[in-house]
Parts: structure tokens; C-alpha cells; sequence
């Protein structure tokens, strides 16, 4: 999914509605953290919180911690 708002995104495209309509199998990892996560916060919307995670994922992998993970919610480390 790219990066614009979900506002601006149809309703059937936005991935809670996708789940529902579609099942978890049609989401992308992208799509579900962002079903996940829930909303965003001040600042930074879910599909930037959730991008933040998924590279955090892939780039640290076996030494992630919860400090690295919480990091994402202060500022965006990546």
C-alpha cells in the first residue's frame, strides 16, 4: 500500500474493510500491521508507523528489541 492517506483511499481499498470483506489472506504485511496498530499518532500516520515497523523487522530481525520497537512511537529511527 503506498503512502497516502487512508482518507483518501477508496473504503473497500482501506485495509480494515479488506479484512472484513476479503479475509486476513488478502492483506499485505503492510496492511495488517496497519490493522494492528489501529491509528496512527500526532504526527505520523499508521501506514508511516507500520512502514517503520516492518523495516525494523527486516533490517534487525534477530537482535529487536522492545526499546527499538517503542523508539518508532517517540521518532522515526528509520
Amino acid at each position: 500500500m503506498d503512502m497516502k492517506k487512508l482518507i483518501n483511499t477508496p473504503i473497500l481499498d482501506r485495509p480494515r474493510e479488506k479484512l472484513v470483506q476479503k479475509g486476513i489472506a488478502a492483506l499485505s504485511s503492510h496492511e495488517l500491521l496497519m490493522v494492528i496498530l489501529g491509528r496512527g499518532m500526532k504526527g505520523r500516520d499508521v501506514a508511516a508507523q507500520a512502514s517503520d515497523i516492518l523495516k525494523l523487522i527486516e533490517t534487525e530481525k534477530e537482535s529487536i528489541t522492545l526499546e527499538k520497537l517503542e523508539l518508532i512511537n517517540k521518532d522515526s529511527i528509520i
